[in-house]
């Protein structure tokens, strides 16, 4: 999909040069195509233009940026479509000199930026404080069954100690050993909520191990916090 055209390492290409230089007739496309068991998919060539400009041509790019948000919110963290859409209603995006999307604002506040690095998502505590609310309730123990079946099961969680809550909820990762549980669907690398055991909001940040590993494991960083949402308190 275009919306998820700079997540690595999935869709980026590692080829010689000559690739981009190459020109292929159709029928060699097709023929290829065919190898590939994809024989039945249409053939449309797409010609590099310059760019048109006016209003309908700045519509078109807040919806695809807008498209790309939600599709890497379905696709990384587990968030469903329609919560991903009502997440970003009305959101604006802020670019870069080289024209890429930075940052994503929502009514002036920053909710989180695209990874330049691998096309991921960085949360931002109004982000995750937004995402949290849309999965109120409290979070699983290790022990609990695992909930496969869902789709979209929502923003990946961590259940902190509470002894733990003071230091994480000021911006201190959180450490192996200090966890009473973990969604399932959690993944090394990706955004997660850090939340107390109704589910409140102390921390986000990236997941450094999956929920098996934090069963198990006793030392080590668990999860590397990016904000606390206890600062002021």
């Amino acid at each position: 999909p275009f919306t998820l055209e700079d997540v690595s390492p999935w869709c980026h290409l590692d080829c010689p040069d000559n690739v981009w230089l190459d020109s292929y007739e159709d029928e060699e496309i097709a023929e290829g195509l065919a190898e590939l068991g994809l024989a039945e998919l249409p053939l449309v060539r797409v010609e590099q233009c310059a760019m048109p400009e006016g209003k309908r041509v700045g519509d078109v790019r807040n919806w695809l940026d807008r498209c790309a948000v939600v599709d890497k919110l379905v696709v990384l963290c587990g968030v469903s479509p329609s919560d991903g859409c009502s997440l970003t209603e009305g959101m604006r995006s802020r670019r870069s000199r080289t024209d890429r999307m930075v940052n994503v604002l929502l009514e002036d506040e920053h909710i989180l930026s695209p990874r330049l690095s691998d096309g991921g998502i960085s949360l931002a505590l109004g982000g995750a404080q937004r995402l949290n609310a849309l999965n109120p309730g409290p979070p699983s123990r290790f022990d609990d069954p695992a909930d496969d079946g869902l789709d979209h099961p929502g923003m990946p969680r961590v259940w902190l100690l509470d002894d733990a809550i003071p230091f994480v909820g000021r911006g201190r990762n959180v450490m192996q050993g200090y966890v009473l549980g973990a969604d399932s669907h959690l993944t090394p690398g990706q955004p997660c909520l850090v939340v107390d055991g109704n589910g409140g909001l102390i921390a986000h940040g990236t997941a450094v191990t999956t929920a098996r590993e934090m069963a198990h494991l006793k030392k080590g960083i668990a999860v590397r916090v990016r904000d606390g949402a206890l600062r002021d308190d």
